[in-house]
């Protein structure tokens, strides 16, 4: 038997040509499962080459049927001969045979997906004909600028938004001035890093009936309104691997807006960040924290690319650098990708799958925070430095959700 992989949008097909059978029934299987364990979900076996199906090759596609919704995806049988359609609708098994109409829609879907650079696959979904999101600077710190009480503003994080920043959950305002660090929200989930001169893992909370996370903010960026796409991205050759500047670019592009929201759930290849060692409420003007060799005692920055294997969650506001508005002055330049500006906090937790097909952030963000704790958050960086330079954060495959982006001014939140 020939056994052929291809990618027909948000199907990965197995092309069968020969006998189905106890001889080859393994093959077929173990094929297919490689196919499962690179995160593909959806299968469609082409069997208009199987020239016979036997007793063993029926209980073949009845096991990958199990096999793909155990994993929340979908198997289906494609344009089988005459004789095995005959077989399988003779074994009771005509609800895995593909409709005209399911396979007109994977080669609409083919044509409309996306390349995401070389060996890169991208399907782009569109979830809300009216999404989009208007962003709120609701306290408007600019490093290194010194922070005076005024300028600590108190912020709720409901579900709807999508937030990032530098603050601290702390109930009392004067507990959590000493205690600013990154943070990053969305779909009522709140992740914060403790700035306070000490390692800790972060801290986070998820909504839950009446508990909304809220924190004492000195930078906060908020987005509220509703996600219109999602893109879905797996390498279609193994070592391939997708980074931030390009998911941005393809938000961009899917949202058809110079500026947007984007908020990723991925397999992680390596993290490239820093985080505040200070809150910035220390800060005085005697010793700029900005200059060298100062900035060593305000930022940890990471040795080594961290993460590899596990999942990242990224919050991003991303813009191109000629039609930003009012952005530019809290986001920075990517050196891979020149006219790219991004401002993104990652969170990064122990591997846990996604469902394959469309998926929604208000579901899988919350189910992350009840089967994972966050182990760490770090401000999203490229590391470009000849030789010795860290590269970029990169991710294996996953989900991003996007929304066009607009702006308001400055005020309470």
């Amino acid at each position: 038997m020939n056994i052929e992989l291809a990618q027909q949008g948000g199907w990965a097909v197995l092309r069968l040509e020969g006998r189905l059978d106890a001889t080859w029934s393994e093959h077929v299987v173990a094929r297919a499962r490689e196919v499962l364990r690179s995160g593909r979900h959806h299968l469609l076996l082409d069997a208009a080459g199987i020239s016979f199906l036997s007793s063993a090759g029926i209980r073949v596609l009845i096991q990958l049927s199990r096999d793909v919704t155990d994993v929340q995806g979908r198997f289906l049988v494609a344009r089988p001969s005459e004789f095995v359609a005959k077989t399988l609708q003779l074994a009771g098994l005509e609800s895995l045979l593909a409709t005209e109409e399911l396979l007109a829609s994977v080669e609409a879907a083919e044509a409309a997906s996306e390349g995401a650079g070389d060996g890169m696959a991208l399907e782009v979904h569109r979830l809300d004909e009216a999404g989009g999101m208007t962003l709120n600077i609701a306290a408007g710190w600019r490093p290194w600028d010194a922070v005076d009480a005024g300028g600590i503003r108190h912020i709720s994080l409901p579900r709807g938004t999508v937030a990032l920043g530098i603050g601290a959950p702390d109930e009392d305002a004067a507990q959590a001035a000493s205690r600013m660090g990154e943070f990053m929200a969305v779909a009522g989930c709140l992740v914060h890093q403790p700035a306070d001169g000490q390692l800790h893992p972060p801290d986070y909370i998820a909504q839950r009936g009446g508990l909304v996370p809220e924190l004492h903010a000195v930078q906060a960026l908020v987005a509220e309104g509703r996600f219109s796409h999602l893109l879905r991205f797996h390498p279609a050759e193994e070592s391939v691997r997708m980074d931030l500047a390009g998911l941005a670019s393809a938000g961009l592009k899917a949202a058809g807006a110079d500026a947007a929201v984007l908020v990723v759930l991925a397999e992680c290849d390596g993290l490239v960040g820093a985080r505040l060692a200070q809150s910035p409420i220390a800060i005085s003007g005697a010793e700029p924290p900005g200059d060298f060799p100062n900035v060593r005692d305000w930022i940890h920055f990471c040795g080594e690319r961290l993460h590899a294997g596990q999942s990242a969650l990224v919050v991003a506001l991303v813009a191109r650098s000629d039609n930003a508005g009012r952005l530019p002055a809290y986001m920075a330049a990517m050196p891979s990708a020149p006219g790219l500006l991004i401002h993104a906090h990652a969170a990064a937790f122990t591997f846990r799958p996604l469902p394959a097909g469309i998926i929604q952030a208000e579901e899988q963000i919350p189910a992350l925070f009840e089967a994972r704790d966050p182990l760490d958050l770090l401000h999203l960086l490229e590391d470009d430095r000849p030789l010795t330079g860290l590269g970029r954060s990169q991710f294996v495959r996953g989900a991003a959700w996007c929304a066009p982006l607009r702006t308001q001014g400055e005020g309470g939140a």
